[in-house]
């Protein structure tokens, strides 16, 4: 059963084409409004409604002969849109019963945007981050300046991108011929603060606040992406999304590899990071560098730095293409 030829032709409200797919007595269900169809009935209300349709297949399940699909159906100029979930039922190849739920999309309720709760990015003062991560006991912030200076000048690029840029540590090191830094975080208060320090690059520095786990999510291009302490908080798949959306030549990660069960190393400022496990996601190596083999990107180079804590950063590096 070919289903995108099938929404295909429903969307067009093609009705030959819709007939060819369905048993003589088959029939529809529409529960929402509890409308039920023989094929003939279901082709006319379908090929008869108001409008031109468009529309993409978002998911599609299938168990023996029951193919469950979720279908985006919208009007070209998006003024009306729903999503649909379909449980179509197969025999011998063809259309035998359709149970159908239509749903408007539309903004959430206002109650429900206020109680909606914040990243805990957004509540960590960055004084406090940057403190915890100096401090005696850490030390990230010193090792990451340092491997920074190499990721910013391993590669012939031109634009760069950092994903959690902070307040701008080891843009120091941003080499003079490039074109365009974007900075990106979703803690606005951090932005400023890096825009603040870096005015000398004032003409190349363009900060942006997003949230990296959004599925609409708009990003420009940039040859390399640096990604430094960044996927353990939005996991591989979000990270996939985003480099999909960047389109990068080279990715630069860095990973925390943990010695024991805490990932926040201990410091004054620690329960400063107590919301974080709300969003933290383990990172391993070679999850990491399969999740990159996925998105198109292979690895091409590794490099350990040992912290005083006993855990270590690892940065992996990957190329777009073949291996």
């Amino acid at each position: 059963m070919n289903l995108e030829t099938y929404w295909k032709a429903a969307l067009q409200q093609d009705a030959d084409a819709m007939r060819s797919f369905f048993h003589e007595d088959a029939f529809i269900n529409w529960h929402n409004t509890n409308e039920h169809f023989t094929v003939e009935e279901f082709i006319r209300a379908n090929c008869e409604y108001p409008g031109a349709w468009d529309g993409k297949i978002e998911r599609c399940e299938q168990i023996d002969d029951l193919y469950i699909t979720v279908t985006h159906v919208f009007t070209p100029d998006k003024t009306s849109s729903f999503h649909v979930t379909s449980f179509i039922q197969c025999k011998a190849g063809k259309i035998a019963s359709i149970d159908e739920y239509w749903g408007d999309d539309g903004d959430a309720p206002q109650w429900r945007l206020d109680k909606k709760m914040k990243n805990p990015w957004e509540k960590i003062n960055l004084s406090d981050y940057e403190n915890h991560m100096r401090s005696a006991s850490v030390m990230q912030l010193q090792a990451m300046n340092q491997m920074m200076k190499g990721q910013f000048n391993t590669y012939p690029i031109h634009t760069v991108m950092i994903l959690g840029v902070a307040g701008g540590n080891g843009l120091e090191h941003i080499p003079p011929n490039t074109e365009k830094v974007f900075g990106v975080d979703i803690n606005p208060t951090y932005l400023a603060e890096c825009a603040k320090r870096y005015t000398h690059l004032a003409d190349t520095l363009a900060c942006i606040c997003a949230d990296l786990t959004a599925e609409n999510i708009t990003l420009p291009h940039a040859d390399l992406v640096v990604a430094n302490l960044l996927i353990e908080y939005i996991g591989y798949r979000c990270f996939q999304h985003v480099i999909a959306k960047t389109n990068p030549l080279y990715v630069s990660c860095i990973i925390q590899i943990n010695t024991d069960d805490g990932f926040v190393s201990a410091s004054p400022y620690l329960h400063v990071f107590d919301d974080l496990n709300a969003v933290h996601h383990p990172i391993q190596e070679t999850e990491l560098i399969t999740a990159m083999q996925e998105a198109g990107y292979f690895q091409s180079a590794q490099k350990e730095h040992p912290l005083p804590n006993g855990k270590k950063l690892v940065q992996l590096d990957f190329k777009r293409g073949k291996q």
